[in-house]
């Protein structure tokens, strides 16, 4: 799948891995602008389904060691995250 469609914000551009505290600050309820914002990049769309005027979608933010992070959105409001060994620092390759 692609990055999300939207147009990278100024907040957006950034390349460092998702930490804990980034997964931490995110919250139910938020939109996906939001998520992104916080963890500072687009997070790649992994589905997308619309019916009935209902939207959902699933998007993941990878880190170059294999961890992620997840999110759920349905109508472009968070309804659950995950994430796969995230550590509370990132390990930085000497």
């Amino acid at each position: 799948m692609t990055p999300h469609p939207r147009a990278e914000g100024p907040k957006r551009n950034g390349t460092a891995p998702v930490t804990l505290k980034t997964f931490d600050a995110i919250r139910e309820g938020m939109s996906y602008d939001e998520v992104a914002d916080i963890i500072g990049r687009e997070g790649e769309e992994k589905e997308r389904y619309e019916a009935a005027g209902r939207s959902k979608a699933s998007f993941t933010w990878s880190n170059p060691d294999g961890s992620s992070v997840g999110a759920t959105f349905i109508n472009n409001a968070l309804v659950s995250k995950s994430q796969y060994k995230i550590a509370a620092k990132p390990f930085i390759p000497q």
